[in-house]
């Protein structure tokens, strides 16, 4: 099974809104196996998820795809990302 990675971004609740998940994947804020994809990518279970929000980086393992949006009360219990590791970036420098 594959999925949109602009629809899981949103349905996993690290966007608002589809749209903003989009904008960040247009603005290269959003990378999938350390390379730049478009909003139609595919992703699939194992697959690493970096995300760009403010001036932090966060990394992601998907665990499990679901088209559905998770509910609020869900997220930190329902097990579709695992979160690795963030850096924060400060004038083009990064640090862990």
């Amino acid at each position: 099974m594959a999925l949109r990675i602009d629809k899981f971004i949103w349905a996993v609740r690290l966007t608002k809104t589809r749209a903003l998940a989009t904008e960040l994947i247009n603005k290269k804020k959003v990378l999938c196996n350390d390379l730049v994809v478009k909003p139609a990518r595919e992703i699939r279970v194992g697959d690493m998820i970096k995300v760009q929000k403010a001036n932090a980086w966060f990394s992601y393992k998907v665990l499990s795809l679901t088209e559905r949006r998770v509910g609020p009360p869900l997220v930190s219990t329902n097990r579709q990302l695992r979160e690795i590791k963030w850096k924060y970036t400060v004038r083009g420098r990064r640090d862990i």
